[in-house]
């Protein structure tokens, strides 16, 4: 008699979320975050030079706590400050 194999019963795989948009990432980041909330924190200027993202790098991995200097300004590093570091890297996004 020859081996026959019973069916196997598959579950349907989760419903996959449509990706997101830039704009639409930031439309729901736009109402929780405060225009230059970040500069402020870094003791910017309105006038000063852009940041880059290779700065912010360089800045995210203080640990909290500690104090880093950043354009000649001393700053202690937060946790809400690693947020908006991280949040501007994101936004900045490529490589």
């Amino acid at each position: 008699m020859p081996y026959t194999r019973k069916p196997v019963k598959t579950s349907k795989p989760p419903p996959k979320k449509p990706k997101q948009k830039k704009d639409e990432l930031f439309d729901e980041v736009q109402g929780k975050i405060k225009d230059g909330g970040l500069r402020k924190s870094l003791k910017l200027k309105e006038d000063d030079k852009p940041l880059k993202k290779s700065e912010l790098q360089k800045i995210e991995k203080t640990e909290d706590g500690k104090l880093f200097s950043f354009r000649s300004s001393k700053i202690k590093m937060t946790p809400k400050l690693k947020k908006q570091l991280n949040l501007a890297i994101n936004m900045m996004g490529g490589k």
